[in-house]
């Protein structure tokens, strides 16, 4: 623990120098996570484009007829990578294409929660060396929130034990953390000292009444804050006194730091569309919030088609697009496009095989990330060479076995965030030795500059 603190406290001394000498958002950097929560059947959001191997994909997913889950190859949007090989994305992300052709999107094939490599001979044993609770929502939702494939006792996520290291001791109770979460609780940002401040896609909310001039409610405001200024010597009503202030001043501060922003960029008016202005919205005012580091977390559901997959699927990867696209536009607006990256999580992805009109639980499945720091314009990872039934990572009913890690994942986004490549990444990802060495040159991915 000692060695720990120490390299989180250079960590935060180095932070400080770098923005005394920068710029305005030199220095800053904040992480967002798009969680799809339900399972996105992501081998219909990223599929091969190559004939033989669409093929494979095709008669996996049942071919384009009555009952069938293969996109139409004449619909997909065409994109190409390094490896020279021909992949097509979902005809909804037209957008995004257009981001993935200038190089400020990418993707990251065949990502799942693993406890060490793995192949069928393992998983037919079915040990503790597979993920605890394996094709269940919550086992895999869980674990990739907190790495930690093995347990469903940990309460804190692998972005909240980043936020406990980069949070100067002095500000770890401080009521507007650099996590904020948009109008849920989750485990990603669930920290021992930094929890994350949650806020509505409009704002936060503020005590009804509580500042208006009106005789009634200076009256009961007078009352309320002699309340609060008691000194209380029950622990339980003293504490309820001082987060209750502590509330009212935050939302206060939260707001005013916000409501003067203004973008240009024109968001969706659909509800992920209103999250994702949020968002930048709060980006805009880190200044004023006190913040050079700030992780970001929405859970956009509905993932989990069973019995309708097509249509809805198109609707969802739609709004995804739209909104990702405003996002990314608003941070050129704001000049910050290289201090934000966006990716993409969700509990797994989906079987190949249908079961007549939809898909089922699976295991390893595709990732967006996005950013003006990102080497996008191609895919990390190993995409499948095929998704043909009874392929070498093909577990039954076209459950591939992942080839990335969620710690390979999660460590390549950490050390982008300023994490070292030293004990404070075992810290935040306990697994990762399993998948990279710590200490090496090189980050797990190689997705950043």
């Amino acid at each position: 623990m000692a060695g720990a603190s120490a390299s989180s406290a250079w960590l935060q001394l180095e932070m400080a120098e770098s923005l005394v000498a920068a710029g305005p958002g030199e220095g800053y950097r904040a992480l967002v996570c798009l969680f799809l929560g339900g399972g996105n059947d992501s081998f219909n959001m990223l599929m091969p484009n190559e004939t033989s191997e669409y093929t494979d994909y095709s008669t996996a997913r049942g071919g384009t007829g009555a009952g069938g889950l293969a996109i139409p190859q004449s619909n997909l949007l065409p994109i190409g990578d390094v490896t020279g090989r021909s992949f097509g994305l979902h005809p909804s992300m037209t957008q995004l294409r257009t981001l993935y052709n200038a190089g400020e999107v990418a993707f990251v094939a065949n990502v799942g929660s693993l406890v060490e490599p793995v192949d069928k001979a393992i998983f037919e044993a079915y040990d503790n060396r597979l993920p605890l609770g394996l094709f269940s929502h919550a086992d895999l939702a869980r674990q990739w929130q907190t790495a930690m494939p093995r347990s469903r006792d940990d309460i804190t996520g692998w972005g909240g034990r980043m936020a406990d290291i980069l949070t100067d001791p002095s500000r770890r109770f401080d009521p507007i953390a650099l996590s904020i979460a948009i109008d849920s609780t989750n485990l990603f940002q669930a920290a021992t000292y930094a929890n994350p401040y949650i806020v509505g896609a409009g704002g936060t909310e503020e005590r009804d009444g509580y500042f208006s001039e009106w005789s009634r409610d200076r009256i009961f405001r007078a009352a309320h804050e002699k309340m609060l200024a008691r000194n209380e010597q029950n622990l339980v009503k003293r504490t309820h006194s001082l987060m209750t202030k502590q509330a009212i001043e935050a939302a206060l501060t939260y707001n005013a730091a916000t409501a003067n922003v203004t973008l240009a960029t024109v968001f969706p008016e659909t509800y992920l569309g209103q999250q994702m202005e949020r968002i930048a919205r709060t980006i805009a005012a880190h200044e004023s919030l006190d913040h050079n580091r700030q992780t970001f977390f929405v859970n956009y559901g509905n993932w989990d088609l069973h019995g309708d997959l097509l249509g809805p699927h198109a609707a969802n990867l739609a709004e995804v697009d739209a909104a990702l696209a405003a996002f990314y536009a608003s941070m050129v607006e704001l000049g910050l496009a290289d201090c934000v990256t966006t990716f993409t999580a969700s509990d797994f992805g989906r079987t190949l095989a249908g079961n007549g009109q939809g898909s089922d639980h699976g295991w390893g499945g595709n990732q967006i990330v996005m950013g003006g720091g990102v080497n996008g314009g191609r895919i990390y990872g190993d995409y499948p060479l095929s998704l043909a039934p009874g392929s070498p990572l093909d577990v039954g009913r076209g459950r591939l076995i992942p080839t990335v890690s969620v710690d390979q994942y999660a460590a390549e986004l950490s050390m982008w965030f300023g994490i070292g490549n030293n004990a404070d990444l075992e810290t935040i990802l306990p697994n990762i030795r399993k998948f990279y060495s710590t200490g090496a040159s090189g980050t797990p991915l190689g997705m950043f500059s």
